[in-house]
């Protein structure tokens, strides 16, 4: 599980930080509202194998496509 915090968003970057497991670690995404693309601005330290930056960018994509860019967003998966 993890917990996605907006922190900036603006008319050219959107950028949502990640909290793996809800702890105090945490990576950051940027996504471009123009075209869609998306990167990992910071690696969360406790994410040794790129598992959550996965999800949240997932996540993140599908905000970018629906338009609505909530405060926090959760993401869980099993």
């Amino acid at each position: 599980m993890l917990t996605l915090q907006l922190i900036e968003k603006n008319d050219s970057k959107i950028i949502y930080d990640f909290f793996p497991e809800d702890r105090d670690q945490h990576g950051s995404i940027e996504v471009d509202p123009n075209n869609g693309s998306v990167s990992v601005i910071k690696n969360a330290e406790n994410d040794e194998l790129g598992n959550y930056a996965r999800h949240a960018i997932s996540k993140v994509i599908e905000l970018y496509e629906s338009g609505d860019y909530p405060g926090s967003a959760t993401v869980a998966w099993y």
